[in-house]
């Protein structure tokens, strides 16, 4: 089992800051009205007056605190609703959580603004903790950095909570650059239970001469720091840019984008896209459709995880594109772990040009470790399953590498290395928090996998049992399927996948003869009687009848 170092890292950082936060003064403050004003008296404490009291350590604009708690913790009335909406003023700008640890917890929506457009919200160095809220409709134009949240530093987490409908966008006649449609950090991310979805990071040059257009993070942008993901969903995000100048035009990382390292687990990464369209003489570049790992040191982790239907888009251009990692570009030196996912059907847009094509499931510009792992059914007319310093390390470990091309393979030939089609469902909700492809009943996968690599060794992705064996189907390990999915039983001593049920014969129960009921002997008994001989030979005659 491999060490999670940087994740017990983290931990220790919380902790080291609750303890501190513990001697100081803290507030717990409700919420009591969805408008969003700075004034007091108001109409009740809003959200932007919460948070500002959280800032200040003190209530404030009728803002009542009460408690102790560890760190600062705002709420939401109970009058509100189960699921209040604040759409935020753009006339005051965007939330801003510093100087104090906060806590804020939903349900609850909060939504940007378009005129003006501003972000929803930015966290300057504190540990954020966004439990059961949703971050949406927020628009950064001015910046072009975190279209919903944007984090200076500190530690941002989210718990059961979505960022989702988010745009970071910028056009200019210079250089520009834009990072992060949803979130952008400077410091530690972690989703745990979390969906970041249809966000968009954008990025335009106009200046028609040697400017350039860069785009990264259309979901996520972590710089120089690490993210960390658990039962989490990243899809529909786009990372775009464009240009029309003789400079590059640049799009990295449709879902994630991370300059440091990186564990995702039980997650789901899906129909992402990076795109970029050149229109001058400058070379168009689009990187990891769904995710893009550039950290010179440190690792990824990525295990019991689903990365699908990513593609990468580059127009026909002056010069011909590079097009790395529809599902996965693994940039840089530094150690990576791919155990038991699902890496499938990710590529090129039907819109894309064919040239530069490097590795339409996964890209690599360093060696890696994969154990157990699907990467199949690429999408596109040019490039190969993978590419770059292929074929990777497997351990000895079986994977899946279908369609194997010989002058590329994903991984080195031999008996636990499978050529095959996985037979994978489409991706859908087949249990669990995040959705997965499962095989078929007659997937060549099933039982020919192993879950000895896994930090997680006796479950998949979507927390059900591994390995689960079926008798009739031989292996050569432990009998877990390949991939991030295990079949399940569907009754015991099921013999294959969709095979019937094995049926206990039943044992008839016979009656055991009737005793004695006594009607005969008390019938007889009155015949005795009657007073004349024919009488009581009619009286018998009619008692011999009756049961014993």
């Amino acid at each position: 089992m491999r060490a999670r170092g940087f994740a017990a890292g983290v931990v220790a950082v919380v902790a080291s800051f609750l303890f501190a936060s513990s001697a100081m003064a803290t507030v717990a403050i409700q919420v009591t009205t969805t408008v969003d004003e700075q004034s007091d008296p108001g109409v009740g404490c809003s959200l932007r007056e919460a948070i500002n009291s959280s800032n200040n350590d003190t209530a404030s604009a009728g803002c009542m605190s009460s408690g102790t708690p560890s760190e600062n913790q705002i709420t939401f009335s109970p009058a509100l609703g189960a699921n209040p909406t604040i759409d935020l003023n753009g006339g005051l700008g965007h939330l801003e959580a510093n100087t104090n640890d906060l806590t804020i917890t939903g349900p609850a929506t909060v939504n940007g603004d378009d005129t003006p457009a501003i972000r929803v919200l930015l966290n300057n160095g504190i540990i954020l903790t966004l439990t059961s809220l949703t971050i949406s409709n927020g628009n950064e134009t001015t910046d072009g950095v975190g279209g919903g949240i944007r984090a200076n530093g500190g530690s941002l987490f989210l718990n059961n909570s979505t960022v989702s409908g988010n745009s970071a966008t910028r056009s200019s006649a210079s250089n520009v650059s834009v990072l992060g449609g949803g979130i952008y950090s400077s410091g530690q991310v972690t989703l745990n239970n979390s969906t970041v979805a249809n966000n968009q990071a954008s990025a335009t040059y106009t200046g028609g001469a040697a400017g350039s257009a860069i785009a990264l993070g259309g979901g996520v942008q972590v710089e120089s720091d690490d993210v960390t993901m658990d039962n989490s969903v990243v899809s529909g995000n786009q990372v775009l840019a464009a240009g029309n100048g003789s400079g590059g035009v640049e799009a990295d990382g449709g879902g994630v984008r991370t300059d440091g390292e990186a564990l995702i687990e039980h997650s789901t990464i899906s129909g992402n896209l990076a795109s970029a369209t050149a229109t001058g003489t400058g070379p168009p570049t689009v990187q990891g459709g769904g995710l893009l790992f550039h950290g010179f040191t440190g690792s990824i982790d990525v295990e019991l995880s689903t990365i699908a239907n990513n593609l990468l888009k580059a127009p026909a251009s002056t010069t011909a594109a590079t097009q790395r990692g529809g599902g996965i570009n693994d940039f840089d030196a530094h150690t990576s772990d791919y155990i038991s996912n699902t890496i499938v059907g990710n590529g090129l847009d039907p819109a894309s040009q064919t040239a530069g094509v490097e590795g339409l499931n996964f890209y690599s510009a360093g060696s890696r470790n994969f154990a157990n792992t699907i990467v199949a059914n690429p999408v596109g007319s040019a490039g190969t399953n993978c590419f770059g310093n292929t074929p990777y390390s497997t351990g000895g470990d079986p994977n899946v590498d279908f369609p194997q091309d010989m002058t590329d393979p994903c991984f080195t030939p031999g008996s636990e290395i499978l050529n095959v089609d996985p037979q994978l469902g489409a991706l859908g909700n087949n249990g669990g928090a995040t959705p997965t492809m499962l095989p078929a009943n007659t997937s060549p996968v099933i039982d020919q996998g192993t879950a000895d690599s896994q930090n997680d060794l006796t479950e998949d992705q979507r927390g059900l049992t591994r390995p689960v064996n079926f008798p009739g189907i031989p292996s050569a390990f432990d009998g877990s399927d390949i991939g991030s999915v295990e079949v399940q039983l569907a009754c015991a001593g099921q013999s294959v996948p969709g095979g019937a049920c094995p049926v206990t014969p039943v044992t008839p129960v016979t009656s055991a003869p009737a005793g004695p009921t006594g009607q005969r002997a008390a019938a007889l008994a009155k015949c005795k009687k009657k007073k004349t001989k024919k009488k009581r030979k009619k009286c018998r005659a009619s008692a011999n009848k009756l049961p014993v």
